[in-house]
């Protein structure tokens, strides 16, 4: 039984493959791929691929055993199997798992936390190809977002149109009121790349993409906006910073689609020879108001890799739909649309002040509609693409920022997966 694990941040290249197209003329031999009988129906032209994939789960419990097996066309090809494993890790990092073996066979890894499973498999000649497909936590919780670009890779969501089911999601909230998020400074491997002195999370600072828009990364919960303070609802909250935060992280891929089995039907999954990863962050910014009643004050959408955060509150060109109500004011055009609820879990009374009880879990559930953008400096133009946020929903629990809990579930470890080939 082989086991290699190696672990690493995601920046993986793919190598195309170039196809060669055979036409079958009458006559043909066999040198030039034709039945020698004369039939002009083309001979198998023998090629690596990957034609079903099996798992036993695609909602999994932590520490539940979850078995992946694939069939090939012309196994005989086969030089090499890799199973890469990539998790959106506070919705910041795009980690890498790889494991790789040089016979056909399955695996069995323990579930830990949501992944991304992509399996490649390659010939001598280094051609590949490869599937990929999620395993989710098994729960009633979701993170669902439709989004549509106006200009399409910017930011790159894995296509122009998409509707996105967020692996790694969760909300927590200042509980002491000191603006730090607590489970990142005590958390070894966030205290050293988010700043505390910085806004939280990922955060474009300029229109140029070769400096990544001058991204920053942040451990404390965002100063308000002045184009939230010059609302008529944020004026109330001058001097202020946000209290609580809805935060989604996601790996979008893309891809054929392709039918994953499981012992209750097929879920989608993506095929191809060059397989495109993008790591995606959605974040919601409220502010608490003295009843502890949440105030939407900005929200944030876009590709990690690429640097490129849109948002609402941030960029000037916005113009939303009016005529939106939230639960306690009219939403006008420079404003998003929200409505939400908040409740314990553990039988806990609800704590107005903090909108949740003051230790264990509680839950947040909402949604809100709305349009975020950015400024794009281009060699000849300045581009201002906007994503259209045409749904937002989503039901997750909510953690006071101090419960490590927090960052169990929103910054989990892959090196805790434990792979066995079959």
């Amino acid at each position: 039984m082989q086991h290699d694990n190696t672990i690493g941040l995601r920046k993986y290249l793919s190598v195309p493959v170039l196809g060669l197209a055979l036409l079958c003329l009458g006559g043909a031999g066999p040198m030039d791929g034709c039945n020698p009988t004369g039939d002009t129906t083309p001979a198998h032209v023998p090629a690596l691929k990957i034609t079903s994939v099996n798992t036993s789960a695609n909602r999994a419990q932590p520490g539940q055993v979850v078995s992946v097996d694939w069939e090939l066309q012309d196994p005989e090809l086969l030089a090499r199997t890799e199973v890469r494993m990539y998790s959106p890790i506070l919705g910041l990092f795009d980690k890498q798992q790889v494991t790789t073996r040089d016979t056909v066979g399955g695996l069995q890894f323990v579930f830990q936390s949501p992944v991304t499973i992509e399996i490649v498999v390659a010939d001598d000649a280094g051609h590949k190809d490869s599937v990929a497909f999620d395993v989710r936590y098994d729960e009633q919780y979701f993170l669902d977002v439709s989004a549509t670009n106006t200009i399409s890779g910017y930011p790159a969501l894995g296509s122009q149109q998409q509707d996105l089911h967020f692996q790694s999601f969760g909300a927590f909230y200042d509980r002491n009121n000191d603006g730090s998020i607590d489970f990142i400074a005590k958390d070894p491997r966030t205290a050293t790349g988010l700043s505390p002195g910085r806004d939280f999370l990922a955060v474009s600072q300029n229109s140029n993409p070769s400096t990544q828009y001058g991204m920053t990364f942040g451990g404390s919960f965002p100063i308000l906006t002045p184009n939230f303070l010059s609302t008529s609802y944020g004026s109330a909250f001058r001097g202020r910073k946000a209290d609580a935060i809805v935060l989604g992280g996601t790996i979008a891929y893309s891809g054929d689609v392709f039918d994953v089995k499981t012992p209750h039907g097929t879920v989608k999954g993506v095929h191809g020879v060059e397989l495109g990863f993008e790591a995606i962050e959605i974040e919601l910014v409220y502010v608490s108001d003295s009843a502890g009643v949440m105030q939407l004050a900005d929200a944030f959408i876009g590709n990690l890799d690429q640097g490129l955060m849109t948002t609402i509150m941030r960029h000037n060109d916005i113009l939303l739909s009016t005529g939106c109500v939230s639960t306690n004011s009219a939403v006008g055009s420079k404003e998003a649309c929200a409505n939400y609820s908040i409740a314990p879990t553990n039988g806990a009374p609800v704590n107005r002040q903090y909108f949740a009880p003051t230790s264990g879990i509680g839950e947040i559930r909402g949604g809100l509609r709305a349009t975020t953008g950015w400024s794009v400096q281009t060699p000849n133009d300045i581009l201002h693409p906007q994503v259209q946020l045409g749904k937002v929903e989503f039901s997750m629990p909510l953690f006071t920022d101090d419960d490590q809990a927090a960052g169990g579930r929103l910054n989990p470890s892959l090196e805790a997966i434990q792979f066995h080939w079959q």
